[in-house]
């Protein structure tokens, strides 16, 4: 963090590398417990960046440089997951990373859901969502009571024991877990991101970052100018809408189009 000025300058609470393969691409090495990128839930270690805020991003400098920014300003990164190589967009707010040598971080986490099985159904079953899950961060479509789960990171968890299910949801903070579930008949794919259970202070934090992400969204929302149509696309619209319904074929006042031609020998 710096002071350019007289603005806070900061970023989204991450260390970044190159990657081995390509020095032209860059992931993320490390997120900070109590960061933005933690607090978003739509990040995770070993997750390449592409572009910053549309700009691509060649050199671990450049991706560096791009995601400091002014306290209180969105930045947009678009991302290749590292699991699954899908690619989507997480927008953040840049802001001061929260100290986190009081709170004690785990090793190996989930995302504060238990599943349950039944001898009547194969699927394990959502049955609880902790307060505080990694699941309920903003920028995710996170589990759901009674989602039932078919596949844990490619593999098909229908039939077996619900603590290898539990086991195989686990893994390193901040690492992705990718699941298959059913939710009202609609299989959904999920992409989500190991994390400790948040309580107390710590919640409070997640809370508001989530508020003022939202706050400040809008306000930039707000601020974009209105979109006029031109008149070609207003011409553009009529016409097609007259397509559509069979006037094409008439002209204004009703005379039919071909009335309406100039001969080829009229005078020019």
């Amino acid at each position: 963090d710096e002071v350019v000025q007289g603005e806070k300058y900061c970023g989204i609470g991450v260390l970044l590398k190159e990657c081995v393969n390509d020095a032209r691409k860059t992931r993320v090495a490390y997120i900070q417990f109590g960061s933005p990128a933690h607090f978003s839930g739509g990040l995770a270690v070993e997750d390449t960046i592409l572009d910053i805020d549309g700009i691509p991003c060649c050199t671990l400098q450049q991706a560096a440089e791009r995601i400091m920014g002014a306290a209180g300003t969105l930045v947009r990164l678009r991302i290749r997951r590292c699991r699954d190589g899908g690619i989507q967009t997480v927008t953040l707010l840049r802001q001061v990373a929260f100290p986190s040598v009081l709170y004690q971080e785990k090793d190996v986490v989930g995302l504060g859901v238990v599943v349950s099985a039944s001898k009547r159904d194969p699927h394990p079953r959502v049955v609880e969502i902790m307060p505080g899950s990694s699941t309920l961060l903003p920028a995710i479509e996170g589990v759901k009571l009674h989602d039932r789960v078919s596949v844990v990171n490619g593999k098909d968890v229908r039939n077996i024991d619900v603590a290898k299910t539990a086991k195989m949801i686990k893994g390193p903070r901040f690492s992705r877990v990718d699941m298959q579930i059913e939710r009202d008949g609609v299989p959904h794919s999920l992409f989500l991101v190991r994390g400790e259970l948040l309580s107390g202070e710590w919640m409070a934090l997640a809370e508001a970052y989530e508020k003022e992400i939202n706050r400040v969204k809008a306000a930039e929302e707000a601020k974009k100018p209105i979109a006029v149509p031109t008149v070609y696309q207003v011409m553009t619209a009529l016409q097609d809408d007259a397509k559509a319904s069979g006037e094409d074929k008439k002209g204004p006042g009703g005379v039919p189009s071909e009335a309406r031609k100039v001969p080829s020998t009229a005078a020019r």
